[in-house]
């Protein structure tokens, strides 16, 4: 029954993929097409890849557009039956291997990519947004206009209230919206999220079978469940996939993925390029979702379809990972920052994180371990502060003088 459900919701999506190709004469002329797809002429074809880009960076308008697509999905008739269905589909496998090491990324991979393909049912030019929490680790919870959980349409509304945790603002408060099953969104946020450092040293992994193990354990368990657990309430239990905010986390665990597999072919083909038996709920194997460029089109069985990630539009992006890939792992541990701290044992039990990846997640995190804390008597300010630590601790000269002071 719940193969039939999928095969419908999947059937019915209208999107446009590398299947959807027009016919073209100029060789390697780039264009839009209707949807906003980035489409390149290729042997007298257009091939078109989505976009996916960072929600903050996103202007009003885009978020806006993406934030009612969500709503429209899940509220309106034309389309809550196909939504439930796919929404529930996580709860419903929770249990059933979707967060073990052989299926965790490839699933979720799988996965956004349906609740993409709903959206553009909705509007074509909506594609999955992400969100860089390792941007803002020092201020993760800020609700101001052009933030993720901004109170007006462009935003997912803020924290949940006690005692029952229900989002009491923005588009899907409890007046307004509800889960799949009748209930309240719920929410608790805690804590500082991962920083620009973490993320990086994760990362800093080769393309080895040890290499993907550490990098694996180190994105599922210490920063995708760590996440899950700091924003809280739903996102933290069975029922986090009701969340809109669910997948803007999963968009960036994916690009963390992705943005790992371009570094290489080998890095691309490393453990799953064996794994041949269907993912749990579905017709694919982990094999087949390895490569966002080649994804299979759920609509056109012979086509297929591209996904590309538009790095965060910030200039302290591109300057803060501009200035980690010029350090070492040490020099980085040397700058002042906030500890990961590791998830809770009920937490633990909650995602199925077994004893052998528990002892190997608190080896990374002990690997992650700044040298130095921050100070509490030095706050932060503008920049610094949604980072999560000072800037000028990674720039050449400014870092030597900040440490000695």
């Amino acid at each position: 029954m719940l193969m039939k459900l999928l095969l419908a919701v999947a059937l019915s999506v209208w999107a446009v993929g590398l299947s959807s190709s027009q016919s073209c004469s100029k060789e390697g002329a780039k264009v839009l097409n209707e949807c906003g797809d980035t489409c390149y002429c290729k042997n007298g074809q257009l091939q078109c890849c989505r976009l996916r880009r960072e929600f903050t960076s996103m202007t009003e308008d885009e978020r806006t557009l993406y934030v009612e697509a969500v709503r429209v999905a899940s509220t309106d008739p034309t389309y809550r039956k196909d939504y439930k269905a796919l929404i529930t589909t996580h709860e419903k496998l929770f249990n059933e291997g979707i967060h073990n090491q052989e299926q965790f990324l490839p699933w979720h991979r799988w996965f956004t990519l349906q609740y993409e393909n709903l959206l553009r049912r909705v509007d074509c030019r909506v594609t999955i947004s992400y969100w860089d929490w390792s941007l803002v680790s020092g201020d993760p919870w800020n609700s101001d206009k052009g933030r993720v959980w901004f109170d007006g349409p462009s935003g997912l509304g803020g924290d949940g209230v006690p005692p029952s945790l229900c989002i009491q603002d923005g588009v899907f408060r409890e007046d307004l919206w509800n889960k799949t099953n009748g209930q309240c969104l719920r929410r608790l946020f805690n804590g500082f999220t991962p920083n620009a450092m973490d993320v990086f040293l994760v990362m800093d992994q080769p393309a080895s079978m040890d290499g993907f193990n550490s990098f694996e354990v180190g994105l599922r368990v210490n920063l995708h469940d760590k996440i899950h657990c700091q924003i809280g309430g739903d996102m933290c239990s069975r029922t986090a996939a009701e969340a809109p905010e669910f997948f803007l986390h999963h968009g960036y665990i994916d690009r963390i993925w992705s943005d790992w597999q371009n570094r290489g072919p080998d890095y691309l083909t490393i453990f799953f390029v064996n794994l041949t038996d269907p993912m749990k709920g579905t017709e694919y194997s982990p094999r087949d979702f390895i490569d966002n460029r080649n994804l299979p089109n759920v609509e056109s069985p012979e086509g297929k379809t591209c996904i590309l990630y538009q790095a965060p539009l910030e200039p302290v992006y591109r300057e803060v990972w501009k200035l980690l890939k010029g350090k070492t792992r040490q020099q980085i541990l040397k700058v002042p920052r906030n500890p990961l701290e590791p998830l809770t044992d009920r937490q633990m039990r909650l995602f199925h994180v077994s004893p052998e990846e528990q002892r190997k997640a608190k080896e990374i995190l002990q690997g992650l371990e700044p040298r130095f804390k921050l100070k509490a008597t030095a706050p932060l300010f503008g920049e610094d502060r949604n980072l999560g630590f000072r800037l000028a601790f990674l720039r050449p000269t400014e870092g030597k003088e900040a440490l000695i002071h």
